[in-house]
Order: structure tokens, then C-alpha cells, then sequence
């Protein structure tokens, strides 16, 4: 379990939040947070820290993709 990582989604599914809830709640930009969450644009280091303070992960476990095993 120590190696468990979270994508976007997950993070977003473990608080029982859509993406878009999500990125309000964080404050995060909704369109930049899904590109996030579809690998298609990269998370920032600010990103990170929001979205481990809102989560309560911390941010060597968030994954910083949409694919973990790819």
C-alpha cells in the first residue's frame, strides 16, 4: 500500500467529487485540471500543493498523469 498512487480522477473519486468539483474546490482552473487529468497538459508544482491540501494526500503519492501502469 505504500506505493499506492493517485491520478486526478482518483483523487477526485476518494473525496466523492467530480474533476470539476474538484478543481473548484482547490482552486484550480477546471479545463487546465481535466487537460491534468487526461495527461494532456502537465501538472504545476502550485497544482500539487492544492490538490494535497485539499485531499490530505500527500504529494509524493499523487501521480502526475492520467495512466499509473503506463
Amino acid at each position: 500500500m505504500e506505493n499506492l498512487k493517485f491520478t486526478v480522477r482518483m483523487i477526485a473519486a476518494f473525496l466523492d467529487m467530480s474533476v470539476a468539483q474538484l478543481a473548484r474546490t482547490a482552486g484550480i482552473d477546471e479545463q487546465h485540471l481535466r487537460g491534468v487529468a487526461r495527461g494532456d497538459v502537465k501538472m504545476t508544482g502550485e497544482d500539487l500543493l492544492k490538490l494535497a491540501a485539499v485531499s490530505g494526500i500527500p504529494t509524493d503519492r499523487i501521480f502526475f498523469g492520467d495512466d499509473i501502469n503506463g
